[in-house]
């Protein structure tokens, strides 16, 4: 996404919270629990916050959401998990040479 748009306008607080449970490094069933919310609840926020940013994994979605400000890394374990996370997409990338994604560039 080009343009610069708010987090309110972007994605909501719910899908923000599954965003970033998962780029702290929690499983879909952690985040499940964290929340107090059924998988299949984690897995519709989740599907919502990468159609609206155009992606097609959660680790492309984490990714995306850490380019556009939306993680604010709250500790250094956080931080960390982040960016191996945003290399293990990159590595993934390369290898598959996806085409619909920036991240290599």
């Amino acid at each position: 996404m080009t343009q610069t748009l708010t987090r309110k306008t972007l994605l909501s607080d719910k899908e923000l919270a599954v965003v970033r449970l998962l780029a702290d490094g929690l499983r879909t069933k952690q985040v499940a629990r964290r929340l107090g919310i059924s998988m299949s609840a984690v897995s519709m926020r989740l599907s919502r916050a990468a159609e609206i940013l155009g992606t097609t994994t959660a680790i492309h979605t984490v990714v995306e959401c850490a380019r556009l400000g939306l993680l604010e890394p709250d500790t250094h374990r956080a931080a960390r998990l982040r960016r191996e996370i945003a290399d293990r997409h990159a590595s993934t990338c390369s290898l598959l040479s996806n085409p619909s994604c920036d991240c290599r560039g």
